[in-house]
């Protein structure tokens, strides 16, 4: 499922990436890809124009998981220094 978001993202389909990733999340709620599911999900809700909700998904991460790596580029897409 995290590829074909990839994919998705990839094309610029961030609408196709976001309906994946909460396929995802209702599969696979506490997933031990959950950190990089997140971090999709925020690169596909900025790159669809919802810096809010981005926000708001990506201080989910943050909170639950601050040290991961995915937290670095959660941060950094929020910052605006990452992809998308």
């Amino acid at each position: 499922m995290l590829d074909t978001a990839r994919e998705a993202l990839a094309r610029k389909a961030y609408r196709a990436a976001l309906s994946v990733l909460a396929q995802y999340a209702q599969t696979f709620p506490h997933g031990a890809l959950r950190p990089e599911s997140i971090a999709l999900e925020v690169e596909a809700l900025i790159g669809a124009g919802d810096r809010a909700a981005a926000r708001e998904r990506g201080a989910v991460l943050l909170r639950e998981q601050p040290d991961h790596t995915m937290s670095k580029k959660v941060k950094a897409l929020l910052d605006g220094s990452g992809a998308p």
